[in-house]
């Protein structure tokens, strides 16, 4: 998904466009390149099961794919970046968006259980 997607997610929820927010490109990737790297563990276990592991790189536009599992990008991510890009507006909504993205990031933590193979 990409950061565009997410950031657009966050306005969402924030109940604004993007022809209302005035947040700058670089403001917003770095808010999601630091909320990427703690959600990465959350997001890893998730890729595993699937056989797909992440690997992130620096991010450098809002068109840029985030390799997180989906379910990390549409629950979690949008709810840290409104908490974040609200705080200096409204610290009462940035505390709850701030409660609703911990509380998705430790839902989705919970082990994700896999077939383990008999080697003997």
């Amino acid at each position: 998904m990409t950061c565009q997607k997410i950031y657009e997610l966050a306005l969402a929820l924030m109940n604004m466009s993007k022809d209302d927010a005035d947040y700058e490109d670089a403001t917003v990737l770095g808010m999601l390149q630091v909320m990427a790297n703690e959600v990465l563990d959350v997001s890893d276990s998730i890729k595993a099961c699937e056989g797909n592991p992440s690997a992130l790189a620096a991010l450098t536009d809002l068109q840029d794919d985030l390799p997180l599992a989906d379910k990390v990008c549409t629950s979690v991510l949008p709810y840290g970046l409104a908490a974040k890009l609200a705080l200096e507006d409204d610290s009462a909504m940035a505390s709850y968006w701030n409660s609703e993205y911990h509380y998705r990031a430790a839902q989705y933590a919970r082990p994700y259980l896999r077939q383990i193979e008999s080697v003997y």
